[in-house]
């Protein structure tokens, strides 16, 4: 039987990390999973009552952590959300995000 030469790509690592505030988020940092991935997207979707400053210190803290190809900053869909939550999704080379980074 000959062998099955197509190659299967597999599914991007994606790691979610759900943090009252900055202080919280590095502290679930090295027990979330991140550092498993090399290249990566970021969403930071963040409460109605967060401070431009607070959303600074996230983003500084991830981007100095591990490789960041584009990050994207949203509100929360839901106004009763106090957390911010940070979704990490690992980039593939076949990805259009890591052609980009190029």
């Amino acid at each position: 039987m000959p062998a099955d030469r197509t190659k299967r790509l597999r599914e991007p690592l994606v790691k979610l990390i759900r943090a009252e505030d900055p202080d919280s988020f590095r502290d679930l940092l090295p027990i979330s999973g991140v550092f498993e991935i090399d290249d990566c997207t970021v969403e930071i979707s963040y409460p109605l009552d967060a401070s431009a400053e607070d959303l600074q210190q996230i983003q500084i803290t991830i981007e100095s952590m591990i490789h960041v190809v584009d990050i994207r900053v949203s509100s929360s869909p839901d106004p009763e959300e106090s957390h911010y939550l940070i979704t990490v999704t690992e980039t593939l080379p076949d990805s259009p995000a890591y052609r980009r980074k190029s």
